[in-house]
């Protein structure tokens, strides 16, 4: 009996060491539960409890995110759609689309310029000023691009119905995976290619036996949608250049709106 005592004291005082380093080496606001079940010293911390909570800030960001994203989206499109009824219905009494597109791109100039002015007397930083010799290298491609896309589209609306206008304009996304695949913006795969497969599938179908239909009109809005194509991919790759300082959309607006204006002009 003496002999078990002993031995029995000789184990409990070595779980007691062991438990006192393992406790030793864990961090400061680290606390030790008892786990029933489980073998070994039958402790754990509380780096699990801790871990949960970052997964649940993470996962709280992400639904954030989404929720604003859709909101963004959403606002989006109850604007450009609704400005487009507004214009069908504006262009049968005014016939001068173009004049209505300059003095839309004008006053996009005006307010961001107003908002650049607003931001520097509040901060006391000033925006981005670009160079000439890089405003005109790297702004007016996508310039002239956005100007001759909005001129055209407004233009076929003369012609086509709000449907048809729509369905068509819907082709933009292919001719946006198209440039950026010639631009390196995006690598090529089947379900690009399945994509396209399905969009132009859907406009034929859309448009076949089509009883308002009509080809100018119809022409003018393709044209539109590459040139919109092309100026998305463009202007993506001139605000992701660091250098150019262009990320900020308003600064890029106010840059923009002048060479999108002349090409209006010009047309």
């Amino acid at each position: 009996m003496p002999k078990e005592e002993t031995v029995n004291r000789k184990l409990l005082s070595l779980v007691r060491k062991k438990s006192q380093v393992l406790h030793s080496k864990l961090p400061a606001n680290t606390f030790l539960t008892y786990t029933p079940g489980v073998t070994m010293t039958g402790l754990e911390g509380t780096e699990g409890l801790h871990s949960r909570r970052r997964g649940g800030r993470r996962l709280g960001q992400v639904l954030v995110h989404c929720v604003r994203t859709t909101i963004l989206i959403l606002t989006y499109y109850t604007c450009s759609i609704g400005l487009t009824f507004y214009q069908k219905r504006l262009f049968r009494d005014f016939k001068f689309p173009l004049t209505v597109v300059i003095v839309h791109l004008f006053m996009k100039f005006v307010l961001a310029g107003l908002c650049r002015a607003i931001y520097t007397m509040v901060t006391g930083s000033p925006r981005v000023m670009l160079p000439w010799d890089v405003y005109w290298r790297r702004v007016l491609p996508p310039g002239a691009a956005a100007g001759l896309d909005i001129g055209l589209s407004q233009w076929s609306l003369e012609f086509i119905t709000v449907a048809l206008y729509t369905m068509s304009k819907s082709t933009a996304l292919l001719f946006i995976l198209v440039f950026a695949i010639i631009f390196k913006l995006e690598e090529m795969s089947y379900s690009v290619v399945v994509l396209v497969v399905l969009i132009a599938g859907g406009l034929f179908l859309f448009t076949y036996k089509y009883t308002q239909f009509n080809l100018f009109g119809f022409i003018l809005v393709i044209i539109a949608s590459l040139l919109s194509g092309l100026r998305w991919t463009l202007s993506q790759l001139v605000m992701q250049k660091a250098e150019l300082g262009l990320s900020n959309p308003i600064d890029m607006v106010y840059h923009i709106q002048p060479w999108t204006c002349s090409y209006n002009g010009r047309h």
